[in-house]
């Protein structure tokens, strides 16, 4: 396995011009880590020209109705995940697995014409937004947030053990509420609604909101194992 040891990202390393990885029903989160497999050629001559590169691109939602023209540009969200290589394998065939690490938000401004087998466009990358003088709200949305992640889980030690490392009390309320919008199971609407909201305020309160509906069905899934199993493009 070829890997990495720098998984910081700073907006400097941006272009401002992103290959695009889009799947349906799939939503990434900054500050979260996942595995890829990766077998379509136009995707494995990405992954050859991002590991020769910035090691950068950007995952993104295909919207409803993508089947006909899959094998095209089909609709994508305005709305996608900047993500970074932390390792690679390349397999039999050029296929590739690779773990992605979650950097950034990024907004699709406009896709530039193509150039090779697979999708570029510009895009802008988006930060968090804090309101000011929130501080004791948010305080308050962390521990209803945090309670309410602890009581969708199984009551096991282990499990809670596992739970309290993911979710750091000190981290920022934005990194959060998306590793809990990661490991909870939403549907890609759902996700992609939080993925897009940069008002940590208001994306924390949202997100609250869902896991405390009865009728949303929400539940948090940790998995016993590292790496998960590998999404498929």
């Amino acid at each position: 396995m070829n890997s990495s040891d720098n998984i910081s990202f700073s907006p400097a390393d941006f272009s401002g011009v992103t290959r695009l990885f889009p799947l349906p029903d799939h939503v990434m989160f900054p500050h979260v880590v996942q595995p890829f497999h990766v077998f379509e050629q136009r995707y494995r001559d990405m992954v050859e020209d991002v590991l020769e590169s910035d090691c950068l691109f950007t995952m993104v939602q295909l919207l409803p109705g993508w089947e006909p023209e899959y094998e095209g540009r089909p609709p994508i969200a305005p709305v996608g995940c900047l993500g970074k290589v932390l390792s690679h394998v390349q397999l039999e065939g050029g296929r590739y697995n690779l773990l992605l690490a979650g950097v950034q938000r990024i907004r699709i401004l406009e896709e530039l014409e193509p150039t090779a087998l697979y999708r570029e466009a510009r895009g802008e990358l988006l930060e968090d937004q804090y309101e000011a003088g929130g501080e004791g709200e948010r305080q308050k949305i962390r521990e209803q947030l945090l309670s309410c992640v602890r009581s969708c889980v199984p009551q096991m030690p282990e499990v809670h053990q596992q739970l309290d490392q993911l979710l750091d009390c000190s981290a920022p309320l934005g990194m959060l509420t998306d590793v809990v919008s990661h490991l909870a199971q939403l549907d890609a609407g759902a996700k992609q609604d939080l993925l897009s909201e940069t008002s940590v305020d208001v994306r924390a309160q949202t997100l609250l909101n869902v896991l405390r509906d009865p009728e949303s069905q929400a539940c948090i899934s940790l998995r016993g194992t590292f790496p998960p199993d590998f999404s498929l493009n």
